[in-house]
């Protein structure tokens, strides 16, 4: 019969060939009942050199208490926690393994099957390697906030990023509650998602402010990470980043949308707002229109450039700013186009801000060469 054929007949002894980690049997006594070819390979040796050996000699010094204390554990379950261990090969080099065992209860009385999943691979992947120290050193170092807090919402643990970014002691931060810190318009939402972590509501992101020492807002993404079922940390892990220059960046953007490059006015996408808030009733109740252009920019483009029409443009913007009042909005359509929108329909008032727009606008522009030319 072919090898091929007492596969089909029975599969177990090429499947636990084909295992990808090693396994392996040991008695009560940690000797060595059988292993796998996979874990002959790793770790260089022989089963039939070390069948019915112990083989505690090959755990690391430092891990031989934790090694016998699970190999004893786990022959009284039936199936054992995951454990890290060093395990040594044939060249007495150790590599980190994770171990789970469980009852072999058809062999010796105390008889285990171990898997060892090898973690130098992982850990290689890992930012420190599994080197708490340098984990501590690189949080620390980031600009990022770390913050822990209990079920209560106490902070628990943070960063030294606290005291770079919001000039708080990290000794006057830990223990104090987590919402002292957040600015007064944002706690409420901010309670929300921590009263919502239950150790299943896992992460949410919202931004919000964090206040500085002397009160001073800073904007933060905050992402909360609800590890509250987590038996190790059973809480909740705050990272906060500094969104200063994006929400800047955002107000600028939204500026520009709405305003005139040239002279910084709004444009017609503020005044169709303005109009439909008008028309529905939000604010006062009559309205005037005044609209308006420049007859002499075409002239000023054709004998001085556009440059100049275009310094003419800002200048007029900067006296209709100066002469209307506080509620009244000046907008530039576009080319020599301008529109006013007063929350008013009082012919005194609307002809007094004419005259005033009249008298702004009637001394002539410099331009940058000295010229002077006529606006209006």
């Amino acid at each position: 019969m072919s090898n091929h054929e007492r596969d089909a007949e029975d599969p177990s002894a090429s499947v636990l060939a084909a295992l990808p980690d090693p396994v392996v049997v040991l008695d009560g006594s940690a000797c060595l009942l059988w292993a796998n070819g996979r874990a002959e390979r790793r770790f260089g040796w022989k089963l039939d050199d070390l069948r019915g050996r112990s083989v505690a000699y090959l755990a690391h010094p430092d891990d031989l208490l934790t090694a016998l204390s699970s190999l004893e554990s786990v022959a009284e379950k039936e199936v054992g926690s995951l454990v890290e261990l060093r395990i040594a090969d044939d060249s007495g080099s150790y590599a980190w393994f994770e171990i789970r065992g469980s009852q072999w209860a058809a062999g010796p009385p105390g008889s285990v099957v171990l898997v060892l999943r090898e973690m130098t691979d992982r850990r290689r992947w890992e930012l420190t390697s599994g080197d708490t120290a340098m984990l501590g050193a690189i949080i620390d170092a980031a600009p990022t906030i770390h913050l822990l807090l209990g079920r209560e919402g106490n902070v628990r643990g943070a960063s030294r990023a606290v005291t770079r970014s919001l000039h708080r002691p990290l000794d006057v931060t830990v223990g104090r509650p987590f919402l002292d810190l957040v600015a007064e318009p944002d706690r409420l939402r901010v309670s929300h998602v921590l009263e919502g972590a239950d150790g299943t509501s896992g992460t949410r992101t919202l931004e919000a402010a964090l206040t500085t020492a002397t009160g001073e807002p800073v904007p933060m993404q905050l992402t909360v990470v609800d590890l509250c079922a987590d038996n190790v940390v059973q809480g909740v892990v705050v990272a906060a980043v500094d969104i200063t220059d994006l929400v800047a960046a955002r107000a600028e953007l939204e500026h520009r949308a709405g305003h005139d490059d040239l002279t910084g006015l709004p444009n017609r996408s503020v005044l169709r707002d303005a109009l439909h808030a008008a028309r529905d009733g939000d604010g006062p109740g009559q309205h005037t229109l005044l609209f308006g252009d420049l007859d002499g920019l075409k002239r000023i483009n054709d004998e001085h450039g556009h440059s100049a029409g275009d310094v003419v443009l800002a200048e007029v913007a900067e006296r209709l700013r100066r002469v209307v009042r506080t509620g009244d909005l000046v907008v530039r359509l576009g080319g020599d186009e301008f529109v006013l929108l007063l929350p008013t329909d009082d012919p005194a008032v609307i002809g007094a801000l004419v005259r005033r727009i009249r008298d702004a606008l009637a001394p002539p522009v410099e331009l940058p060469d000295g010229t002077r030319v006529q606006a209006s």
